[in-house]
């Protein structure tokens, strides 16, 4: 378990500033702020694991800014406030399932995914805040993996290229009961791109997106 602890100003430039490769453990009441590592500041590479009330503010990576994770994990309740990747994942990757609950992504940036990207995996983004990320690419959320949940979640002033808000090449993606306000995108998909199969958006409210 690692508790309210403080990582500030670290830099790593071959790996990450937290390996944290255990099973069934947690990341709890934590700060992460301004430090700067090659492939996310933590690395999650055991299973199970919970990440709850954390901040993670101005971290850098040259992908995933913030958190990576290569096993199922649950984050909640945390905030992810202008942490940038070069390539994908501007806060939070997911290469394995995941849960995301209740979390804040505000003024992250990168290529693809400025705030999620996930790959090969059922994700479930739920009850989750994204304001003014910035994509080069596609997405505030990039759904590279299929089952994508996204659900009782608010997208505004997110921009992209393509999908200001949500871009998913996976399968079977649902959108439901989420609002997109005043997101853009720069080519097509001013909110929502979705270019996978059999993906559905059900009680959702589209307003002002261009």
């Amino acid at each position: 378990i690692i508790d309210a602890c403080t990582f500030e100003n670290n830099t790593v430039a071959t790996d990450q500033v937290l390996l944290f490769a255990c099973a069934n453990g947690k990341i709890l009441n934590s700060n992460f702020t301004g430090n700067t590592a090659a492939e996310g500041t933590v690395t999650i590479t055991g299973s199970n694991n919970l990440v709850d009330n954390c901040n993670f503010t101005k971290n850098t990576a040259y992908g995933a800014g913030a958190l990576r994770s290569n096993q199922n994990v649950t984050i909640s309740d945390s905030r992810f406030v202008a942490n940038s990747a070069q390539t994908a994942a501007g806060a939070v990757l997911l290469a394995s399932t995941g849960l995301i609950d209740g979390c804040r992504f505000e003024n992250n940036t990168a290529d693809d995914g400025a705030a999620i990207y996930t790959e090969n995996e059922k994700v479930t983004v739920q009850g989750s805040e994204f304001i003014k990320n910035n994509a080069t690419g596609n997405g505030a959320v990039y759904f590279a993996s299929n089952q994508g949940v996204i659900a009782n979640s608010n997208f505004t002033n997110n921009q992209a290229l393509k999908g200001g808000a949500v871009y998913s090449t996976g399968k079977n993606v649902n959108i439901t009961y989420s609002n997109f306000t005043q997101n853009h995108a720069g080519n097509e998909g001013g909110a929502v791109y979705l270019i996978g199969e059999s993906s559905i958006i059900s009680f959702s409210d589209f307003i002002n997106n261009t």
